[in-house]
């Protein structure tokens, strides 16, 4: 391991991939960020909304997502299920 740090062109590489890596950061953050309610909107684009229901049957949901300071979105097969929490939406945060 001695020796390959030792190396020049190896330190050269792990300088340029470093470079690299932070360069292809800072691009993905360059891009214009939605809002929450145009995240929502491109999500549900193309879809009908059904009737509304109180509550869904949690075994069936496969996979779930948090838009910011809005909604979250439930997907059981083809079905998304949208919840708009009347409090605390605001502190809703796609990281969590």
């Amino acid at each position: 391991m001695k020796q390959i740090l030792k190396n020049p062109l190896w330190l050269a590489f792990a300088a340029a991939v470093t470079v690299g890596a932070l360069g292809l950061a800072s691009a993905a953050d360059a891009r214009p960020r939605l809002t929450g309610e145009e995240e929502l909107a491109k999500a549900l684009t193309g879809r009908e909304a059904g009737k509304p229901v109180d509550c869904i049957y949690l075994p069936t949901i496969t996979s779930s997502h948090i838009i910011d300071r809005t909604a979250i979105v439930y997907e059981s097969g083809r079905t998304l299920y949208v919840n708009r929490p009347r409090n605390g939406a605001d502190q809703l945060n796609d990281s969590d």
